[in-house]
C-alpha cells in the first residue's frame, strides 16, 4: 500500500509541476491566506470538517475572489462575487465545468447518471427529468409525504416520556430515505422498521460515500485507472486486490446496481425497453422514476435515454437527495430547538394556517405560511447543507466583478483572466453570508429578515441562484433540479412534526462537520440528541 501511495503522489506531483510551469505567477496578484502545508497549500484548510472559521476569515479579508493555494502549488480560486457567479453558472456555464475526477468516480459507482455527465449529454438527462419536479407533480407527492412524516411523528411521540435525547439525525436520515424511495423510485424502503438500514440498498447509498472517502489519495488515480483496459479488466484487478474498502465498494455498487434493476423490472413487468418501457404500468404515477419513463417514451429517438443510463438515475438521485434532504431536515430542528421563541411563533403560525383552511393544510396551504418559509429560507442561506462545489475552466476566459478588488499592490482589479485549466471553488456559504450584501447581520439566524423587503444591495445583486437570492441550490443549467422536492421536505416535516412535539436542546455539546454535508456530531460520532416533547397545547 505504501508503494502505491508513492505512486499516486508522484503522479499528482508531476501532472501539478507541468501545469504550474506554464501557468506560473498567473494569479501572482491575487490576495489569498498564506499556504499551510508545502504540498497541500490551503486545501486541507479548505474541506477541513471544521472549516467554519477559515472560510469566514478569507471570505471577510479578501472580497469576492480569493486565491487559495493548492496541490504542490497549484492556484485555485474561491469565488463568491455575484456577477462572476452568474457567468461562471449561467453565461459562460459552458466554459466552466466539473472537475473531470469527480464526474469519473461518479460513473464508476453509479454509471452515466445525472451526476455523472456534461454538455448535451446531461441537457438531454434533465430534459427528461425535469416534468418530474414541476409544482403539479411536487403537489401530486405531497399525500406520500404526508403519510410517511406522520408515521415518523408516532414514533417520536412514543419517545415523549423518555428522560434520554432522541437521534433525531437518525431518524432524519430514515425519513429522508423513505420519501426519495418512495416520491422518487416508487419503492418502500420501509425505513422506520427496527431493522431500518437493514436493507442492502439502503444500506449501500448510506455507507458509500465514507468508504469512498476512506481511500484517500488514491481517489486521485481515478482518471489513471478509469482508462487501463476494458471494464471487465478492471473488476478483475480489483477482485484480485486485497483492499477491504475497495471490496466493499465493489459490493455496495452490485448491490445498488441489481436493485435498481430490480425496481425498474417491477415498474416495466419486464416489458422490453423498446416495446414502450410499459406505459400502462406506470400511468398516473407521480414519483419520479416514473415520470422519467413516461418522458423517455415518449421522446424522440435522438433524445431518449438508453435502458442502462435509466437504471443510472435510480442511485445518483438517492445519493445526491438523501444526505442533503436529512442534512438539512436537521438543522431545521436544531435551529429552532436553539431558537424556542421561533418554535413557538412557527407553531402558532402553523395553528392559524389550519385553522384558516379547515383543519388539514394540503400541499398549497403550506406556500401561505409566511413564517414558516421564512424559517426554510433563513436555515437554507445561513446553513447550506454542502458548503462549495467545483468547476474547472476549459478554456481561457475573463471573469468580470461586480465589486471591485485590490490586488497585493493595492490595485484596484475589476476582472480576473483565467486561463484554460484553472480550477474554481463557488463558495456557497460565502455567497450566503458576504456583509456587503446582506449586511452586518448577514451570519445571524434572523427569519424575520424575510418578512420585510429585502435590501436593496441583495436585490440588486442579482445572485444567480434557483432559490431566494441563494446559492444553496446553485443556479443554471446545473443547479439542483431536487430543489422543489427539497421544499417540500422541509415545509411539511416543520408543519407536521410541530403540530404535536416540541424540539429542545439536551445537555450534550452537538458540533457540526463538514463531511461533503454539513452534519451534526457528538464526540466525533454522527448524532443530534434533541429533547423530544409533546405540545402543552396541541396543534
Amino acid at each position: 500500500m505504501i508503494f502505491y501511495g508513492l505512486l499516486a503522489l508522484i503522479v499528482v506531483w508531476a501532472t501539478h509541476a507541468i501545469k504550474r510551469r506554464f501557468s506560473q505567477g498567473t494569479f501572482r496578484n491575487i490576495r489569498g491566506p498564506s499556504k499551510q502545508s508545502w504540498w497541500s497549500g490551503n486545501l486541507q484548510q479548505l474541506i477541513d470538517p471544521d472549516c467554519w472559521a477559515f472560510h469566514d476569515r478569507v471570505t471577510q479579508d479578501y472580497g469576492g475572489v480569493v486565491k487559495i493555494h493548492g496541490l504542490f502549488g497549484h492556484d485555485h480560486l474561491l469565488i463568491f462575487d455575484p456577477l462572476a457567479l452568474y457567468y461562471m453558472l449561467i453565461r459562460e456555464q459552458s466554459v466552466y465545468q466539473e472537475y473531470n475526477i469527480f464526474l469519473q468516480i461518479n460513473r464508476l459507482l453509479f454509471g452515466m447518471g445525472i451526476i455523472s455527465t456534461r454538455g448535451e449529454h446531461h441537457r438531454k438527462q434533465r430534459k427528461l427529468l425535469n416534468p418530474a419536479f414541476s409544482t403539479s407533480n411536487i403537489r401530486a407527492m405531497f399525500p406520500a409525504f404526508r403519510e410517511t412524516i406522520l408515521q415518523l411523528r408516532r414514533i417520536l411521540e412514543s419517545h415523549v416520556h423518555d428522560s434520554h435525547p432522541v437521534d433525531i439525525q437518525a431518524f432524519m436520515t430514515r425519513l429522508s430515505l423513505e420519501l426519495i424511495g418512495k416520491s422518487g423510485l416508487g419503492y418502500q424502503f420501509n425505513s422506520f422498521d427496527d431493522s431500518s438500514l437493514g436493507d442492502p440498498y439502503a444500506r449501500s447509498i448510506k455507507n458509500l460515500l465514507p468508504t469512498v472517502f476512506s481511500l484517500s489519495i488514491f481517489l486521485l488515480l481515478t482518471p489513471v485507472v478509469c482508462n487501463i483496459g476494458t471494464a471487465e479488466f478492471r473488476r478483475t484487478v480489483i477482485n484480485v486486490i486485497p483492499w477491504p474498502a475497495l471490496h466493499e465498494i465493489r459490493d455496495m455498487v452490485d448491490t445498488m446496481q441489481a436493485t435498481s434493476v430490480k425496481i425498474l423490472a417491477a415498474k416495466t413487468r419486464d416489458i422490453p425497453f423498446a416495446d414502450g418501457f410499459g406505459e400502462e404500468q406506470i400511468k398516473g404515477r407521480s414519483d419520479v422514476m416514473s415520470i422519467l419513463l413516461r418522458a423517455n417514451n415518449s421522446a424522440s429517438e435522438s433524445e431518449r435515454l438508453p435502458e442502462s443510463e435509466i437504471v443510472a438515475q435510480m442511485s445518483s438521485l438517492v445519493f445526491a437527495a438523501m444526505d442533503t434532504t436529512s442534512g438539512a431536515l436537521s438543522r431545521l430542528l436544531f435551529v429552532l430547538a436553539e431558537h424556542p421563541e421561533a418554535q413557538c411563533k412557527l407553531r402558532v403560525a402553523i395553528a392559524e394556517a389550519r385553522q384558516a383552511n379547515g383543519g388539514e393544510l394540503n400541499f398549497d396551504d403550506l406556500a401561505s405560511i409566511p413564517f414558516l418559509d421564512a424559517v426554510c429560507r433563513e436555515t437554507m442561506r445561513l446553513y447550506p447543507p454542502v458548503n462549495v462545489v467545483h468547476r474547472t475552466a476549459i478554456s481561457d476566459t475573463v471573469l468580470p466583478l461586480m465589486s471591485p478588488i485590490s490586488d497585493v499592490n493595492a490595485k484596484e482589479l475589476t476582472q480576473i483572466v483565467v486561463p484554460k485549466g484553472t480550477n474554481l471553488v463557488v463558495s456557497i456559504l460565502a455567497a450566503n453570508t458576504n456583509r456587503a450584501i446582506w449586511g452586518e447581520d448577514a451570519t445571524l439566524w434572523r427569519p424575520e429578515r424575510w418578512l420585510q423587503p429585502l435590501p436593496q444591495t441583495v436585490t440588486e445583486s442579482r445572485i444567480p441562484g434557483v432559490y431566494s437570492h441563494l446559492m444553496t441550490f446553485l443556479g443554471g443549467p446545473r443547479g439542483c433540479i431536487g430543489f422543489p422536492f427539497a421544499q417540500l421536505a422541509m415545509k411539511a416535516t416543520l408543519t407536521l412534526l410541530l403540530e404535536t412535539l416540541s424540539f429542545s436542546l439536551s445537555n450534550e455539546q452537538v458540533v457540526w462537520k463538514l463531511h461533503m454535508v454539513a452534519s451534526p456530531t457528538v464526540d466525533g460520532q454522527l448524532r443530534l440528541p434533541l429533547l423530544v416533547s409533546r405540545n402543552i397545547e396541541q396543534v
